[in-house]
């Protein structure tokens, strides 16, 4: 004599033999289809971490010609006093060896005439990931021009 019950109507654990052989088949596809998209998710995280880095010191690079102008600008400073604040305020992720000669024009200053302080810097150390340094300028430049007073 059999009674039904709750219990005796769910199926076992299995199934039917065709299910058994499809969920076995499928153990493997999670891992193959994480390596694939975490391939590409790395990627894409990396490059945009160099991006930064690279957006960074290049807003960086913008403040220091920025200021340079700003203080040629004020007082009459020469051009090697120009270049040491320059390199004296210069944070320490911009290495002083990558930084050119700043380009100070022009050489005689006027009250009410511009001044142009430009930078030059080499990028080869900011640029640390394989590949997406190709996509990226090697020397950035800028320049600031303020008004002499």
């Amino acid at each position: 004599m059999t009674t039904n019950t709750f219990f005796s109507k769910v199926p076992k654990r299995g199934g039917a033999p065709g299910f058994q052989r499809a969920a076995a088949r499928r153990r493997g596809v999670a891992l193959v289809e994480f390596a694939m998209i975490s391939t590409l998710f790395f990627t894409m995280l990396l490059g945009l971490i160099q991006f930064g880095i690279y957006q960074s010191t290049a807003n960086t690079l913008w403040n220091l010609s920025r200021e340079g102008a700003r203080f040629a600008s004020v007082g009459t400073p020469t051009d090697q006093e120009i270049e040491d604040y320059v390199r004296r305020i210069a944070p320490p992720n911009i290495k002083s060896s990558n930084l050119g000669k700043p380009t100070i024009s022009p050489a005689t200053r006027v009250s009410g005439q511009p001044v142009t302080v430009g930078l030059a810097y080499d990028m080869k150390d900011k640029l640390i990931f394989l590949g997406v340094g190709d996509l990226l300028k090697k020397t950035y430049s800028t320049a600031s021009t303020m008004r002499v007073e």
